[in-house]
């Protein structure tokens, strides 16, 4: 079952990959080293960083209304995969920045 989560403070995603499949509203600050696999929907109106890859699955939605960094690129660069992969719906009314393999 999905859950909702509201960020107000700091949110680290650290140690395990994330699958997220509820709705994550961010209004603060929220870090990742970990592989994100998006399946719900991620609303970004604060900072949102991540060194490790982001992938917005099929069913997946992002809307960035602040500011996304895909930082520091964990992959070969002889590699197929992509820091920062798209399948699903992407609403950009903010700034994103990717540092390297799209």
């Amino acid at each position: 079952m999905p859950h909702d989560i509201d960020v107000y403070g700091t949110l680290d995603f650290t140690n395990k990959d994330a699958d997220i499949d509820g709705t994550l509203h961010n209004y603060g600050d929220v870090s990742s080293t970990v592989e994100i696999e998006l399946s719900g929907t991620i609303i970004n109106d604060g900072s949102f960083t991540t060194s490790d890859k982001f992938e917005i699955k099929d069913d997946g939605e992002l809307i960035n209304n602040c500011q996304f960094y895909v930082t520091t690129s964990t992959l070969s660069p002889m590699s197929s995969d992509q820091d920062f992969k798209q399948e699903g719906a992407f609403t950009n009314n903010g700034y994103l920045k990717v540092d390297e393999k799209l």
